[in-house]
């Protein structure tokens, strides 16, 4: 009965959204659809390749934005790009952080927990089903996915097969991320004050954060940690970081990287020479990142 509820609360908001879908010749595409009544940011875009029948795999973009901004919007045309691959792909707003709904962090991973609940259920419409999902996201998008794939595999509704962050923080008790050090790398390069941490702190983990709390909220801090959550059974992973990163530490990467080796957790280590947080001007490392991304597509996404 409650699912029956929920479905006709989405088909209401659907009507007083922007959602559309194309059709294609290879492809149909799902543009801001509703997955969740709490917010207008609860909308997804999705495109199903209308060669894909039965079981399949996927992969979900989360955007980045510092959890306060950003937009799926971005992943437009890569999701085009990839579903006319032969991939089912997708990208999800989600709550910001902060103002004006003061969303946690476990408030976005039951946004993602949701947006794959609707995914999964309009890939079946379309004869599809979904089995296993790769996310993928690029600084807080790259946290977010993080996190998901590895502290809630057992409970999504698409089980993560792999994940890949690009420009993640792992470790946020590491406090090279507040000490100000980043702002030594490039004193003309952007790097988040401690006062700004403490801002977003104040909604990710619901506390009354204030600038000299990272001691006292240590443990809270660490559970929105992927590195908390690093094991032998953890997914398949890519990571990716610049070593003149000044908004987040290469160092952290770094921590990360030895925490799944010593795991015996399947993953690479991608290094971008010289590269900020964007990851601009390092064609070393992207055409590192194309070759493990395919293999990573052909073994854990493809069908």
């Amino acid at each position: 009965m409650i699912k029956k509820i929920l479905s006709f609360l989405l088909s209401i908001v659907a009507l007083f959204s922007g959602f559309a879908i194309n059709e294609k010749d290879n492809i149909i595409e799902y543009t801001d659809m509703p997955y969740g009544i709490r917010a207008k940011r609860q909308i997804l875009d999705l495109c199903i390749p209308k060669s894909v029948k039965g079981d399949a795999n996927m992969l979900l973009f989360v955007h980045g934005g510092a959890w306060t901004e950003g937009s799926k919007d971005s992943y437009l045309g890569t999701l085009e790009n990839m579903a006319e691959q032969g991939y089912v792909c997708a990208a999800l707003n989600y709550r910001y952080c902060g103002k004006p709904n003061y969303a946690s962090v476990y408030d976005v991973l039951d946004d993602i927990t949701s947006a794959l609940s609707k995914i999964k259920e309009t890939a079946a419409e379309n004869g599809i089903n979904l089995k296993g999902v790769m996310l993928d996201g690029g600084s807080a998008g790259a946290h977010l996915s993080l996190l998901y794939a590895y502290s809630r595999v057992d409970e999504a509704p698409i089980k993560p097969v792999a994940v890949v962050g690009r420009s993640s923080v792992s470790d946020f008790t590491d406090m090279s991320i507040y000490d100000g050090s980043l702002h030594d790398i490039d004193p003309e390069k952007w790097c988040i004050p401690k006062s700004k941490w403490k801002e977003y702190f104040r909604s990710m983990i619901n506390k009354p954060f204030m600038s000299d709390d990272f001691e006292k909220y240590h443990d809270e801090l660490y559970d929105i940690s992927p590195i908390k959550y690093v094991n032998e059974n953890t997914v398949p992973t890519i990571i990716s970081h610049g070593t003149m990163d000044t908004v987040l530490p290469y160092s952290g990467a770094v921590a990360f990287d030895k925490k799944l080796t010593e795991y015996g957790v399947e993953h690479y280590f991608i290094t971008y020479e010289g590269a900020w947080h964007g990851l601009e001007g390092c064609p070393e490392g992207d055409a590192e990142m194309s070759k493990v991304y395919a293999e990573f597509l052909n073994k854990y996404v493809a069908f």
